[in-house]
């Protein structure tokens, strides 16, 4: 096939390269392995951090970019990894103009909110939003093949020049001017996730991706000798509790208010850090640990949660959830040692009386001592994943830098396969969307523009 531009991955970079790419004339083609649109973007909230919108400015909402750098600036005092702020910053403020395009192009109605520290806009939820770009990919020409795996950027000598492909006709080539790598992450690629997570070899992770999140883009952009940044890093996710509560983010049972404890029967945390599970859940990450329990009362816990307990704890599974009427009974089905786990909860339930946590700084209003009558329950928590932040180091209109900071030409990155350098330990809700469609959307203007001058 012959094309003037080929866009590796359907998720919301995708989407966006693919869309304005085509809206500035080229003839796009864009490939997808899985049998849909829309990648880990379609089980989202669709959220979105905004900064310099006139939309958003017309409903008479502040989305300043200043506010933002501060507070982020402040929820990373905790990190261990340090992120390119001047990059980031330049990414969200091209993000109004982002939401601004896609209402004022193609009548898209956004709602937008203010956060505090960050304006939120949304057009729906991911799946909404991903049939809205779906129409719109339509109405402006772009050939999509689904089902279609992108296997190798085609070189000649030091420039590409098109894409390798398989589906069920077989192997064949797109030839094209640009190529535009927005792959994912590589969440359901071992050997990189265990490369860049160690902890992964120990700790259970539970994966909220999509299954086309196997680090495609990666392969491919470190063998035509892409500059690579640090990573796969977890995109850190809410804390999650085994599969059968049939829980997701919006229904998961904050562990705020309870004890938190490892394999140990230790308490090793602050269950309500200032940014929530978010960053518990990184927490998690750093102790390593082979196992994590809340610990519950059948009085303060919420009814829905503890209707789903008492139906799955006789199952006696300590994946799961257990049961007992004390806490060393508690401990043995846990698989920790009774003294352990009783003299962390006494120290617990004595912090909790005082209104004081003087171990782990908790904030007075989630010390809540447990109720001495009706027995506990230990539910197994798993630090969670929404994505994975990695790949490929861009300049800022995503061309590809190499390992001395040249541009490798015509290819572009965009999405999970070029945020090595966008986020630090913690991740923060709506700024990863706000990255990866204002990324598509500029490298796609990028690769557009470039073939015009030509």
């Amino acid at each position: 096939m012959d094309t003037q531009i080929v866009v590796a991955g359907g998720g919301l970079a995708g989407m966006m390269a693919a869309l304005s790419a085509a809206d500035q004339g080229a003839d796009v083609i864009l490939v997808e392995k899985l049998s849909y649109l829309g990648g880990s973007f379609g089980l989202s909230n669709g959220g979105f951090a905004v900064a310099n919108s006139q939309v958003v400015r017309d409903m008479g909402i502040d989305d300043s970019l200043d506010r933002i750098f501060v507070w982020m600036r402040q929820m990373n005092e905790t990190s261990e990894m340090d992120m390119d702020y001047d990059l980031a910053s330049s990414i969200i403020a091209r993000s109004g103009a982002t939401m601004d395009y896609l209402v004022n192009r193609f009548g898209y109605e956004l709602q937008a909110a203010d956060r505090g520290y960050y304006t939120r806009g949304t057009f729906g939820s991911g799946a909404e939003t991903t049939q809205m770009l779906e129409k719109s990919l339509a109405e402006v020409g772009v050939t999509v093949l689904t089902e279609t795996t992108a296997r190798e950027i085609v070189m000649e000598g030091e420039k590409a020049v098109g894409l390798t492909c398989e589906n069920a006709v077989g192997s064949f080539t797109i030839h094209a001017d640009k190529v535009i790598i927005a792959t994912g992450g590589a969440n359901y690629n071992e050997a990189l996730m265990l490369e860049g997570n160690p902890e992964l070899a120990v700790v259970d992770l539970f994966d909220e991706t999509s299954i086309g999140n196997s680090g495609d883009g990666f392969v491919m952009l470190e063998r035509i000798g892409a500059k690579m940044g640090p990573g796969p890093r977890i995109k850190s996710a809410a804390p999650d509790y085994a599969a059968a509560f049939h829980l997701y983010y919006l229904t998961n049972q904050d562990p705020a208010k309870n004890l938190l404890v490892n394999a140990d029967g230790e308490r090793f945390t602050n269950e309500s850090p200032v940014n929530g599970s978010v960053m518990l859940n990184k927490y998690m990450l750093r102790e390593a640990s082979p196992a994590y329990y809340v610990i519950f009362d059948t009085v303060h816990t919420d009814e829905s949660f503890l209707s789903k307990m008492q139906a799955l704890a006789p199952q006696e599974n300590r994946k799961i959830v257990v049961y007992a009427e004390t806490i060393e009974e508690l401990a043995v089905k846990m698989g920790v040692e009774p003294a352990t786990l009783r003299a962390t909860f006494d120290r617990y339930q004595a912090l909790c009386e005082k209104g004081v946590d003087e171990d782990f700084g908790k904030a007075a209003e989630h010390l809540v001592p447990y109720a001495a009558q009706g027995g506990y329950y230990a539910a197994y928590l798993m630090p969670a994943a929404w994505g994975t932040f990695g790949g490929a180091i861009t300049d800022d209109t995503f061309h590809v830098l190499r390992e001395d900071g040249s541009i490798i030409e015509n290819v572009f990155a965009a999405g999970e396969a070029a945020t090595s350098t966008l986020f630090a330990d913690h991740y923060f809700g709506s700024f990863s969307l706000g990255y990866y469609a204002t990324m598509g959307r500029v490298a796609g203007e990028t690769a557009a523009a470039e073939l015009a001058q030509q």
